[in-house]
């Protein structure tokens, strides 16, 4: 019981120091005005994230990192989500660790776990690649097998190019019934490879085409190994609780937004809030971002069921969309102009609810875990015999 108020001791540390630090350093007013220098933003960003730790959250004790797990995760990203925090954060610090682990029971990418929490390496890799699923379907990855490996291909959407050390290659190369081939190298940024700037639908997430020319790599950094499709949503499922706790903090911000400007602005002699239409949609909204926010802590308490996972993916983009659609409306003719704050909201929802996946996807992989467990035989009881102690 002693350890349990330990731990929430530490997730309330780190959730008002999050809080305050990222408050200060709130890029909305930056952004909106537009013109706002991106890459410069997430520099200033990281450079914070690195003074307080972050990048080695997800990374063991025993290779330099807080070691903190999903629960701490679900409560940083949360509060980045509501803040706009801009830096390669999903990529270093929950995917890399991730494969590092992975790898690191094979005697592969020995280092990148430390190197990660030292801040010594910044990954970059692509969230919502050209084949519209975590992983790019076309053109493939291709690794030419000598003394010294160098791959070839080309990843689309890579967020977060110019503050890389190294572009995080994923690939499916080849998937079964049952079970899936993956490779994944962290290529370093130099020779070989080209980058390409693109014009972000995200203002706050600058992206770059990555085209991989024989570039080198490492023999102990390249990882190819076979997994189950248990094995591959355990691996993911750090990634899929980050993205959704920074769903529910984008959610919040924009719920808290809307339900301020509603107080503010006063329309026939009394503020807006106190119409009925705007009551109920901002009250729809608040039951949304609550359950969404209850799916993913209760995703992120180390439960190794699928559909929780799911769950707070699918509840935290409808979350997210539904508040900043609601800030719009609220706002009305000014909600629909570059100087509110309220499309970089829904922009940033819907790049995040296409990350590693698409809520399509998730409800689909719920509906069919359900009609599997209604079809599954049911599991006869165990009696106990006289003599059972």
């Amino acid at each position: 019981m002693t350890g349990d108020f330990a731990a929430q001791d530490e997730l309330q540390l780190l959730q008002d120091s999050a809080r305050r630090v990222l408050a200060d350093a709130c890029p909305l007013k930056e952004l909106s005005a537009g013109g706002a220098d991106a890459v410069a933003i997430a520099a200033r960003h990281w450079q914070l994230a690195k003074a307080m730790g972050w990048p080695g959250l997800m990374v063991p004790e025993s290779a330099g990192g807080a070691g903190m797990g999903c629960r701490g995760l679900a409560i940083l990203a949360e509060e980045m989500g509501a803040q706009f925090f801009c830096g390669p954060f999903l990529a270093t610090a929950v995917v890399g660790p991730a494969i590092a682990a992975l790898a690191g029971r094979r005697g592969r990418m020995t280092g990148l776990a430390r190197a990660i929490a030292e801040g010594a390496t910044v990954l970059a890799g692509a969230a919502v690649p050209a084949g519209g699923q975590w992983i790019a379907a076309a053109p493939e990855l291709g690794v030419e097998n000598d003394a010294a490996p160098r791959l070839s291909g080309t990843r689309e959407l890579v967020e977060h190019p110019a503050l890389a050390t190294h572009f995080l290659a994923l690939e499916i190369v080849r998937r079964g019934a049952d079970r899936v081939g993956l490779l994944a190298a962290p290529v370093p940024a130099g020779t070989g490879v080209v980058s390409v700037p693109r014009q972000a639908f995200d203002v706050s997430c600058p992206i770059a085409s990555i085209r991989f020319e024989r570039a080198a790599v490492a023999p102990g950094d390249v990882l190819s190994v076979e997994l189950s499709l248990d094995a591959l949503t355990a691996l993911l499922r750090p990634v899929h609780v980050a993205i959704a706790a920074e769903l529910v903090g984008v959610a919040q911000s924009a719920l808290d937004r809307a339900v301020a400007y509603a107080k503010e602005r006063r329309q026939f002699g009394q503020p807006i809030g106190a119409f009925q239409a705007i009551k109920h949609r901002l009250a729809d909204a608040f039951v949304l971002v609550a359950n969404a926010r209850l799916a993913v802590r209760q995703a992120a308490r180390g439960d190794d069921e699928p559909a929780s996972v799911e769950a707070a993916r699918l509840l935290a983009a409808e979350a997210a969309l539904k508040a900043a659609g609601d800030y719009i409306q609220v706002q009305g003719g000014m909600g629909i102009s570059w100087e509110s704050d309220a499309h970089l909201h829904l922009k940033r929802a819907r790049r995040l609810a296409a990350a590693f996946g698409t809520s399509q996807g998730f409800r689909q992989a719920l509906v069919d875990r359900f009609v599997a467990s209604v079809l599954s035989p049911p599991v006869p009881p165990v009696h106990q015999g006289a003599g059972s102690a």
